[in-house]
């Protein structure tokens, strides 16, 4: 279609009705250029102007943030008011009030009043002039996009309906192109966010199909599941190899159901090793991409490693505890075989061993007469002293320490003589692990004593 031509030769006498040839060129004008409203406001009256013969129009828009009519378009007005002309939109104006018609209404300059008050006069002329409503084709919920301005008033109200209905379709589909657009970068920028979010996550995370083929990936799932043509051999068979290990416990999770996790072995593309991983998966469905599965992969090769360790160290201790059990039977074997008294006590004084024999001196049994607890009392005193001695003294490793402690039987209050001899065990690393003490039983050799002298 070829431009309309310039203003000066669109005036010709009124053509009625108007051909569809007419009406067939305004729309393939339309369809033929940009997307721009004062283009198509100017297109529209120029139209107008050949086939209807309107010599003076305006096209006003609505900005209802503002609250302003706003001059998007003439034909036909003085050359000294082309800058854009602005109304207030006044709910007691005839403007406001031709918005809101069902159809062209014939306003008279005469009724307006306020700051709008002669204004369309000096572009449209003296006289009453049309306004045409401009709408969209949704609707608008009532509201016009717009007023067409048109004098002379008279002529074809269906023409002037005509036209503000395909200017106003022609417009609102520009400001629903203009919203998509506005929907398409706020899903971009949603988009955006959700995969900063995904790749910020340590774990791969896919989206697969029913068939385990990879629809979207984060970055730590991509160094699994992708590799591109340009690198290595080795690294673009390990990520073969991933994805069939991964398809298949795919298929397995679909054939045994449940959402529990499952464990992994993949490879590292990067290193060659295996990584092992703890498998959620989840079916989930799309209107448009269908049924799906998303898979959460946890890498657990670090905590297998420690849960082996853990056993290794575990089973270790067992056989430690199993041969310090094994010692000490032996031990009490030993020390129970002795006749005198023995007691083995810890870094700090506290008893932790003793035979038969120094059971009888520091225990008393049940239903004991209280003597006997007085009596065990006074020999855990005689033999603590004696002890903090050697733990508070000089004493080396290898050394032993002697002395005498007079100890008391404790069922038959007795006074027993003994020699005390102890000895300090040290471990590997030269500490102070126990204290071994031997009591040997005085009265015999002083009775001997006695008798010699």
């Amino acid at each position: 279609m070829t431009p309309l031509r310039p203003a000066r030769t669109l005036l010709r006498p009124v053509v009625s009705p108007v051909s569809d040839a007419a009406r067939l060129e305004l729309l393939e004008y339309f369809l033929a250029h940009h997307d721009d409203p004062s283009r198509y406001a100017h297109a529209s009256l120029e139209w107008l102007a050949r086939y209807v013969g309107v010599k003076r129009s305006v096209v006003l828009l609505v900005d209802r943030e503002a609250g302003l009519l706003v001059r998007s378009a003439g034909y036909g007005i003085p050359t000294e008011d082309v800058e854009p002309s602005v109304w207030p939109l006044d709910t007691r104006d005839p403007l406001a009030a031709a918005l809101s018609a069902s159809g062209p209404t014939v306003v008279r300059p005469g009724r307006f009043d306020g700051a709008a008050q002669g204004t369309p006069s000096r572009l449209l002329g003296a006289g009453p002039f049309t306004a045409v409503p401009v709408r969209g084709g949704r609707g608008d919920d009532g509201n016009a996009l717009g007023l067409m301005l048109l004098r002379p008033a008279n002529g074809a109200a269906a023409d002037f309906t005509w036209v503000a209905t395909v200017l106003g379709q022609k417009l609102d589909q520009i400001r629903g192109r203009g919203s998509l657009t506005d929907e398409v970068r706020k899903l971009r920028r949603e988009r955006s966010l959700l995969f900063t979010i995904i790749n910020a996550v340590t774990d791969p995370i896919l989206l697969t199909d029913t068939e385990g083929r990879l629809i979207v990936a984060n970055a730590r799932a991509e160094k699994l599941f992708a590799a591109s043509e340009e690198e290595s051999e080795g690294r673009r068979r390990a990520v073969e190899l991933n994805n069939m290990l991964f398809s298949a416990a795919l298929s397995r999770s679909a054939v045994e159901g449940g959402a529990e996790a499952r464990e992994l072995l993949l490879v590292d593309p990067s290193e060659g090793s295996d990584l092992l991983f703890e498998v959620l998966s989840s079916t989930v469905e799309d209107p448009r991409e269908g049924t799906g599965i998303v898979s959460v992969l946890r890498n657990i090769t670090d905590l297998r490693r420690a849960t082996e360790q853990i056993e290794e160290n575990y089973q270790r201790l067992r056989v430690l505890e199993a041969a310090a059990g094994t010692e000490r039977d032996r031990l009490n074997l030993i020390i129970d075989s002795v006749a005198d008294p023995i007691i083995v006590t810890d870094p700090t004084g506290e008893t932790v061993l003793m035979n038969a024999p120094a059971e009888d001196l520091f225990t008393f049994p049940l239903g004991a007469p209280e003597s006997a607890e007085r009596n065990v009392q006074a020999n855990d005193a005689h033999f603590s002293s004696f002890i903090s001695g050697l733990l508070l003294g000089e004493t080396g490793p290898g050394e032993i320490r002697r002395g005498e402690i007079g100890l008391l039987n404790p069922t038959t209050s007795e006074i027993n003589p003994v020699e005390a001899i102890a000895g300090k065990v040290m471990g590997e690393s030269g500490e102070l692990t126990a204290v071994v003490t031997i009591l040997h039983d005085r009265r015999e050799a002083l009775e001997r004593a006695r008798l010699y002298e």
